[in-house]
């Protein structure tokens, strides 16, 4: 479980690549949704509102958790120390890379959304409209978010496989802090990023499960748009940068380690099947 939990980790502090992907491949999507709906459900029903859960079906694993947690947190850490430098010396040619990894992740949204009418697919627009607002494309501002609410926003990725909590970060201009706080061991900072990752479970989460019930297409759609509409954003000198050979080349890898992802997903999905 260590193992599973450093894969999923590692994962999450890479935008572009989803922490629940990774989960899904190594076999423990559901165990981490299902406990964390439980964890919560257990609190509602200790605050005294009514449920017609019955307790035996609120079981939780701690144990395993606990060594999915130490997992994760190795795997931040780690890759938090090899990303700051990074950033720091090789910032084009890495957010190229991120870059290749938000295009190719715009896959699963948009597999998840199924086939829709040609109507429908007009739902990615408002998403790209909002990515490309957001990231300041279509106005010259710097989108720059509290720490809680950024932690909050972002963890409502564990419900939306294939989009990255990191990436999630990123557009809300609260990745690199992340990770130099991780780095440094801002105690402060960590505290306020877990207490909005906190609120986030019991808000953001239940709200972006809602509508993933009544409107999934919609809501995946809209999604495909938005991590879209901030490509521009990872690759801030595109009419001159990008036709480098070098930011190409590690783009081009980005897309390539998601669609190594896709396959080895697919493979496994096949053969629990037959």
């Amino acid at each position: 479980m260590v193992v599973r939990g450093f894969l999923i980790g590692t994962a999450e502090a890479i935008p572009g690549i989803s922490g629940g992907t990774v989960a899904l491949i190594v076999g423990i999507y559901k165990f981490l949704i299902d406990s964390i709906s439980n964890f919560f459900l257990r609190i509602i029903r200790l605050l005294g509102f009514k449920s017609r859960i019955q307790k035996a079906d609120l079981n939780v694993d701690w144990l395993k958790l606990g060594l999915i947690a130490v997992g994760m947190a190795i795997g931040l850490v780690l890759m938090a120390r090899l990303i700051e430098p990074l950033l720091e010396n090789f910032r084009g040619v890495t957010l190229s890379f991120f870059g290749g990894l938000v295009l190719a992740s715009v896959y699963y949204p948009l597999r998840l959304a199924g086939k829709v009418s040609a109507l429908r697919v007009l739902w990615i627009a408002p998403g790209l409209l909002a990515g490309l607002f957001l990231s300041g494309e279509l106005f010259a501002w710097e989108l720059q978010v509290i720490t809680p609410v950024a932690a909050a926003i972002a963890i409502s990725a564990l419900v939306l496989p294939g989009v990255s909590g990191s990436f999630l970060l990123l557009l809300l201009g609260a990745y690199e802090p992340t990770i130099r706080a991780l780095n440094d061991l801002d105690i402060g900072y960590l505290l306020s990023f877990v207490g909005g990752a906190l609120i986030g479970l019991v808000t953001v989460v239940f709200v972006v499960r809602w509508f993933l019930i009544r409107f999934p297409a919609p809501t995946y759609l809209l999604m495909a748009g938005l991590m879209l509409g901030t490509l521009p954003a990872l690759f801030p000198e595109l009419s001159e940068e990008f036709v480098d050979f070098h930011y190409a080349l590690f783009a081009s890898a980005g897309i390539f380690l998601v669609v190594a992802f896709i396959t080895i997903e697919a493979k496994m999905k096949k053969s629990s099947q037959s």
